[in-house]
């Protein structure tokens, strides 16, 4: 019996050090590790009991989709619109 513990042990011990690992690579933050740029944040239903530790990104940019480890100052932060991409419609005056 003391023999199916220690190999209990052990292989508990080995999903918990490749779960940190894999915790630890991931990239932090709304960027992109590929180009820099902001990714959007994709939901998911299958991701909804880790939401508070990994989201799912998707970059417009240069196509890359990923997990990413959630920041605190990714919450905080909002999109900024730059205001040359819209310009008031013109409209034929008399």
């Amino acid at each position: 019996m003391i023999v199916f513990y220690v190999f209990f042990g052990l292989v508990l011990i080995r999903l918990v050090a490749i779960v940190i690992i894999l915790l630890v690579a991931l990239s932090l933050g709304p960027r992109c590790p590929a180009c820099g740029r902001e990714a959007i944040l994709i939901r998911t239903p299958w991701l909804r009991l880790l939401s508070n530790w990994i989201e799912r990104r998707w970059c417009m940019t240069c196509g890359w989709q990923g997990l990413t480890r959630r920041s605190r100052s990714a919450e905080v932060q909002r999109p900024r619109v730059e205001a040359d991409r819209f310009e008031p419609r013109r409209t034929a005056g008399p």
